[in-house]
């Protein structure tokens, strides 16, 4: 199957795909798991056998900062194949992982961390001065979308300095 690489709003983002899979980047994730109902809700479950559903949170404990050099394309992915597993979507044992080159963007900040006074598009790309601090592209792993809980799957293009 051929790699794909996927422009998406006007050309400041890409995705890549291979035949039917779109792919995420790899993020180690933290699980955190809550099991005690929050104060709040306590009254409604009392006289009742009914237990509240435990909140679970998944945060990143490796970078998920990275882009597209500007003038990426499909031929810079290397395609890396294993055996099939039990399930195949299990993040740590994919059977098809793509390893490619993306730059660090070592400033991007997003959602809470954003700087109140940078004006910030709305699906969340790093903003000029963000992406101006772009290092030297590092080979980064991709994993396909559904084997993942915390998805990056659309990247910033890093423009030319």
């Amino acid at each position: 199957m051929a790699v794909r690489v996927e422009d998406w709003l006007q050309n400041q983002s890409v995705c890549v795909a291979r035949g039917p899979l779109v792919y995420s980047l790899k993020i180690v994730e933290k699980r955190v798991e809550h099991t005690n109902d929050p104060p709040e809700i306590k009254p409604f479950l009392e006289g009742h056998e009914i237990q509240g559903f435990p909140e679970v949170e998944f945060l990143p404990e490796s970078d998920w900062r990275y882009g597209f050099a500007k003038g990426f394309n499909a031929r810079q992915v290397k395609v890396v194949e294993s055996g099939m597993n039990a399930n195949p979507f299990v993040e740590e044992t994919v059977p098809v992982h793509l390893e490619l080159p993306l730059c660090p963007l070592p400033g991007w900040a997003a959602g809470a961390e954003a700087t109140p006074d940078l004006e910030r598009e709305p699906s969340g790309l790093p903003n000029a001065r963000e992406l101006a601090a772009a290092r030297q592209p590092v080979v980064i792993t991709m994993v396909p979308y559904g084997s993942t809980h915390l998805r990056l799957t659309t990247l910033p293009v890093v423009v030319e300095r």
